[in-house]
This record gives structure tokens, sequence and C-alpha cells, in this order.
């Protein structure tokens, strides 16, 4: 059973045409720039889940309703949830939530009005269930759903300390739950305080401060008091329990031991002594390591064991790193969730994570992810934890399954997000997709547009270019792709869906190259005026590639193809001006001799398509090195350069910042 659907309705930042979320069994990750709407999303499913057991801490305010610019507020939020994959057992646990399929589902629907009573505004929850309006959720039913959620301001090291109801107390009475187990934890605390007792120094502390109470409120009103470890109770002892760590700068618990006790520690562990051989000395002290002591080394050791431990000088959460506790914080709390699931309290559970990304170095962001995919199926059975995760992140979202992304993005005056498995991406393409979409790919995923280029020398030029013809890429949020060749396909297939639904919903400009007259020139043997203009007029008059053509086929949806007689160099090589700019670009690459036969040639031809030609034959094999140093030339901070941006390039621009800032 898993959350299939969830629309959502004049809740904060989504009217009246409101927005439909379809998530997957498991892990989804729903990205998106700030303030597009993913908190909004959390605190809707949470709104959802809290109608189950637990401590309800979100709540609809009359300010949560959706109001339009200029508008009043709306006066109803409507959340529409739908559960797919339900067992067998399952359907007859939620009986009253059915639907009829196929597939047979439950559904639940959440109604809040906004209602002025004595001048004062209020909200007015009606939930039901299943199809027919009216139909209630028994609360014994949705006791079998339960959720936790991290936010994004979470503060790990307070929810980890020992306190009554905290994280670590609540896991370790969820994990032991058998009485004999807990009456001998309370038995272990009883004997403790026995000695604890016994000691001098704490009976004098305690009738200090009996005979200073006797002082202050006399014989007669004065109370008594002991000091003790703490009360026996189990659920007490849980909550005092607190998380300890390794030191500072190290992975795994240290035992410190000085030269004659670890000498007589080898001694008492006999034949088992070389299970302590991984040691190292620090001055007059012994360190022993003990992370390599697995269950059986710890069996074999016995009680030595359990002195090693008592030679740990272990930090606690506060001396602890913010992002490391991050990770314990989402351990702990993902623990609590299995634990219940497992021991079948709940038949529905979910974590919800906002940030998870929050502090935390970029390769261990890869592992926190493949962790949080990993535990979300918990046995055999396929029995999940559904997660829920919004991330920033391009490191994370680069690590994610496809199929677990949905993107959100604002366009033409509303919200809308995206499951990206919902795209026309056959198997193929998703794992060239997924191959592709490295760190910095990853990054078109949260832009506002995107240009798709095929290699690095477009990818460095056009943003330069774009700004020439009055259009800031970075003012605009668009982001700048190389697809590293001409495989555009995969990347194209998340844009250009004619179905809504089926693509992201910003404009996407794909810029590519025509080819034409391919296998026909070698730029190599084009050396005098006269080859330079016989070249030329070939060009002018060569048909495209296949390969081009196919490229202008994959236009539709929010995509849109321009492409470029020939390649980008007999493009920038058509005008005169910009002669003068790309010599002195593979000048300050290093190739005097090559500037000085392109400024020369250039000088003795009329005709653009020849001039275009040697521009193209010059810069063969030094394409990317001179656009670079072009992109430095033509960029604010050096002289102003007259430079004339094609036409194909200008029309691109526009498209994919139409709605940017122009500069």
């Amino acid at each position: 059973m898993h959350l299939a659907t969830l629309r959502i309705e004049n809740f904060r930042c989504f009217g009246s045409s409101g927005i439909t979320i379809e998530f997957q069994a498991g892990m989804n990750v729903i990205l998106g720039e700030n303030n597009v709407g993913k908190t909004a999303i959390v605190d809707a499913l949470r709104l959802l889940f809290s109608l189950g057991p637990g401590r309800r801490d979100v709540y609809v305010q009359p300010q949560d309703f959706y109001c339009a610019a200029g508008g009043e507020p709306a006066h109803e939020i409507r959340l529409d949830a739908i559960f797919e994959g339900l067992s067998n057992a399952e359907q007859g646990v939620f009986y009253e939530l059915l639907v009829p399929g196929p597939p047979v589902s439950a559904q639940v629907h959440l109604r809040f009005r906004l209602e002025t009573v004595g001048g004062q505004s209020r909200v007015r929850q009606t939930v039901w269930g299943g199809e027919v309006e009216g139909q209630p959720v028994p609360p014994a039913v949705w006791e079998l759903v339960s959720h936790m959620y991290l936010g994004a301001l979470r503060d790990a090291e307070s929810d980890l300390r020992p306190q009554r109801g905290g994280r670590v107390g609540h896991l370790v009475k969820r994990v032991i739950s058998d009485p004999v187990d807990r009456a001998r934890v309370e038995a272990h605390v009883r004997q403790a305080n026995r000695f604890i007792l016994a000691e001098g120094g704490i009976q004098r502390t305690a009738e200090m401060i009996n005979d200073h109470l006797s002082e202050l409120a006399g014989n007669e009103l004065r109370q008594s008091v002991r000091i003790s470890l703490g009360a026996p109770a189990f659920e007490r002892v849980a909550d005092t329990l607190r998380l300890l760590l390794p030191q500072a700068g190290e992975s795994e618990f240290v035992a410190v031991y000085d030269v004659e006790s670890w000498k007589e520690l080898r001694q008492r562990a006999g034949a088992n002594a070389n299970l302590l051989d991984r040691v190292s000395e620090d001055g007059d002290r012994v360190l022993i390591r003990l992370g390599h002591l697995g269950k059986p080394e710890q069996e074999k050791l016995g009680e030595l064991y359990a002195e090693l431990l008592d030679h740990v000088e272990p930090f606690g959460v506060d001396q602890n790193g913010m992002g490391y506790n991050n990770l314990i914080y989402m351990g702990v709390v993902l623990g609590d969730l299995v634990e219940r699931r497992k021991a079948g309290l709940q038949n529905y559970s979910a974590l919800l994570i906002e940030e998870p990304e929050a502090h935390i170095h970029p390769q261990l962001q890869v592992l926190v992810y493949d962790f949080l995919s990993r535990t979300s199926v918990i046995d055999d059975a396929g029995n999940q934890v559904q997660v829920f995760v919004t991330s920033h992140s391009p490191t994370l979202t680069s690590r994610a399954s496809l199929d677990s992304l949905i993107v959100m993005h604002r366009a033409e005056g509303r919200v809308t997000a995206t499951a990206l498995r919902r795209c026309p991406l056959d198997e193929n393409q998703k794992a060239d997709l997924r191959r592709y979409l490295d760190v910095t790919r990853s990054q078109l995923l949260f832009s506002r547009a995107v240009v798709l280029v095929e290699g690095i020398s477009e990818a460095l030029l056009f943003p330069v270019l774009a700004k020439r013809a009055g259009y800031r890429f970075d003012h605009s949020a668009v982001e700048v792709v190389a697809v590293a060749g001409v495989s555009f396909a995969p990347f194209a297939a998340l844009f250009n869906s004619d179905e809504p639904a089926r693509r992201l919903h910003i404009p996407c400009a794909l810029v590519t190259d025509d080819d034409r007259c391919a296998g026909e020139l070698e730029p190599s043997k084009l050396r005098d005026a006269a080859e330079l203009m016989a070249a030329g007029r070939v060009l002018a008059a060569g048909r495209q590639s296949d390969r081009s053509s196919k490229a202008a086929e994959l236009e539709g949806g929010t995509l849109k193809v321009f492409r470029a007689r020939k390649t980008l160099e007999v493009e920038l090589g058509m005008f005169t001006d910009n002669l003068e700019p790309i010599a002195e670009a593979v000048e300050g690459c290093g190739h005097p001799t090559v500037a000085r036969n392109l400024r020369e040639q250039a000088a003795t031809l009329d005709f653009d398509w020849g001039r275009a030609a040697a521009v193209w034959a010059r810069l063969s094999g030094m394409k990317a090195a001179v656009a670079q140093r072009l992109a430095a030339l033509l960029d604010e901070g050096t002289p102003v350069r007259t430079f004339v941006v094609p036409d194909y390039l200008s029309a691109a621009a526009k498209h994919v910042a139409r709605r940017g800032s122009r500069s």
C-alpha cells in the first residue's frame, strides 16, 4: 500500500486550478527552486497523515488559504489522497475507504472551510473516505497509518539529547518491548543506585542538602532528599539514555590504557590476546581500536570487552558536527518507523524529510540517498516505508533514480509538478539520461529554462552571446547543458511531449548544427582564397545532414530546435565584424601564425560563405580553447568590441529567456 496521488487546491501557493502530485512506492524526491511549493506539499502530507496517532504539529490557519494578488482568500482548501497497491488484508482493514477498481484504491478527502464567527476567522475541518462524501474515517482504522517528519530547520542536537519523549528513548522503548527485558534493565538501575548511595561522598552531599533544608523550612515543613542515579522505572530509564560518539577525528571508539595496564590486559586475555593486536602508542598511552571487534570477537573477550568500553573517552552529540548529527537523527527516526512496521503496528508508514542534504558534504549526500533508498524496503516481502524528500541538491539529484524524481516549476501563473517517470522515455533513454545527469547537468531540473548544446564550445560562448543579444541567462535562471555529443533525445523527452502531465513546464532550446556537406569538405585541405571561396559555395548550397533532420523532429511541447548553418564557427564567420575578435582569440591561445593567416584570408574574401569557410577551416582542432578565450574577450570587464550574434542564437536566447531580465 502506498500513497499514489495527492490533489491540493487553494492551499498556500496552489490556487483553485490546484496541483496533482503522483508518487511511487518507496522513494520520492521533490525538486524545485525556492518558493515553488515544496514545503506546502510536505505540510499537506502532514495534515493527511496526522489523522492517525501521534502528536499533531501542523494545523490549517486562515493565512494558509490561497489568496490571488488583490483578491479575496479562498473559502475552502481541498486535499484528496488516493492510496493504491493494497493487499487483500489491507483492503479488509481499510474497507470504509475503498473505491472499486481497477485498480482498487483507498481514498481520503480533507476539507478545510474558512468561516467568520463573531468577527473572528476560524477553520472547520471535515474528513471523509471512499467516493461518497460523508463516509466517516474510523479513528481505529487511521491508527494503522503513521509518519515521521524531519523539518528543514530541525534541531538534531536538541532532539537527540536525553529528555522526556526524546527520539533515542522513544526508539529504545520500541525495541525493548518484552516485559522481562524491561524488568532486567530496571534491576540494573536499582543495583547501580545501591552502589551510588553507599558512597560516602554521595551520602554527605545528601546530608548537607537536608541540613540546609531544615534551616530554610524548619523541621515541620522541610522535605528530605536523597541522591540516586534515577528512578528504576523503564520508561524513565529510556528517556535518560544518550548517544555516545567517538572522539573528534575518529571513526570508531578507542579504549585508552597506560602501558602497564595494557600488558596486564593482554595477559588476562590469554589465547584471545590476538584480538587486541590493532593498537597504536601515543606517548605513555596505548590506544586500542574497537571497530574491528564484531559480535563473535566481543563474546570471546567476555568481561574484558566490557572493561575495554569502560576505558573509552567518548563525545556527546553536543560535541559533534551538525552534519553528522543530522545523519544520526535520520537513522534514529527511520529506525523507529522500521520497528513499528516490523511489529505490525501500522499498515502504512511514511517518512517526510525536508532537505536531507543540510550541513552534509556532497560525497556524504550520495550515501544518505542510498541509505534512504535501501531502508525504504524493510523486509523480503517488500513491505516499505514510503519516503518523501524535498531537495535543492544537484548532488543528491544526480544519485536518485529518475523514477523517484518529481520536478516542480512555476509556469504561466501556476505551479506544476511532473513525475519524470511519466515522461516518454524508453528504458534505453532512461539509462542514457541516468549516465548524463551528473551533478552539473542535474542543475537543469532546478532551472527556469534550459538550453541543450552539443559541446563545451557552445556552452562557453552561448551565455556571453545571449547577453550581447539582450538576454541575461544568469538573471533568468537559464541552465546551459552540454550533452557532449549529439545524443539529445533523452534530454528532449523531458520537454517535448504534447501531454502536459508528461513534460517539464519550462522552455527548452535545443541548439545544434545542421552539419551540411558532412564528409564532402576536409578543413585541413582548404588553404588559399580560391579553395575557401569554392568551399563557401558548396556550403551555401549544401543540404542539412540526416542527423540534423532527426534533431529537428524532436521539437514539441516546450522544446524548440535552433540549427546553425553547418557549425557555430561557420555562423560566426559570416560577419566581418566578428573576424578580428576571433583572430585575437586564436592568437591568445598560442597560435599567432593561424591568426595571421585568418586575418590575411579574411581581407581578400568578399563572399560571406567564403569568410565562414575560412573561420571553420582555421579553427579546426582548437574550437573549445578558442571559444573559451573568445568568451573572455567578449564578456564585460574587457574593452568593448563589436560582435554580431547569429540569428539562430538570438532566437534561441529569446525562447528561453523571454520572461527573464534583459541587460
